[in-house]
């Protein structure tokens, strides 16, 4: 991956997930086709409660989460390099300025080892393809250099105003 070399804002300033939904603390490194995030689980997430009580598993679904956060963040990061105006955004957002980052399209989920609370996974998000507003990412998540999942999927910028359609 070639570095941006640069500081990264805040996750929480660049895409519409809050706690306790926001499952990317760090942008560890970032390019114009790649983005890799950090998250570490703890022991208190709000699903561990009733997932497998007594031995705790990050649920797949949300780690399939992270991975959608870590798409849109790098969409978020490419505001603007297109050659399009960028409006402002609303709520303090930094990035994802002309629209809200919706997921369109899941694939080829594979999980390959389970996650725990007080694992540190690592969000690797590659550009397959670009068409408009939409791009279509491949992802993996490793945990201690292990692959724990692999995941394909698209990701559309919508227009705020344009009601519910995709």
């Amino acid at each position: 991956m070639e570095s941006s070399n640069k500081h990264f804002p805040h996750p929480s300033k660049l895409i519409p997930q809050a706690h306790p939904f926001l499952f990317v603390d760090e942008i560890l490194d970032a390019s114009e086709n790649s983005l890799h995030g950090v998250y570490t689980w703890r022991e208190d997430e709000y699903f561990l409660k009733g997932h497998f009580p007594g031995n705790p598993v990050v649920p797949g679904v949300i780690l399939c989460e992270m991975l959608l956060q870590c798409g849109a963040l790098w969409m978020s990061l490419q505001q603007g390099k297109d050659g399009k105006e960028v409006k402002e955004g609303k709520e303090g957002k930094l990035g994802i300025k002309n629209g809200t980052p919706v997921v369109t399209r899941m694939s080829e989920a594979k999980f390959k080892q389970i996650v725990r609370p007080g694992d540190k996974s690592e969000g690797h998000v590659q550009l397959l393809e670009k068409m408009g507003d939409v791009a279509f990412l491949r992802g993996k998540i490793l945990v201690q250099q292990k692959v724990a999942i692999t995941l394909e999927f698209a990701v559309a910028l919508i227009d705020r105003d344009a009601g519910n359609s995709l």
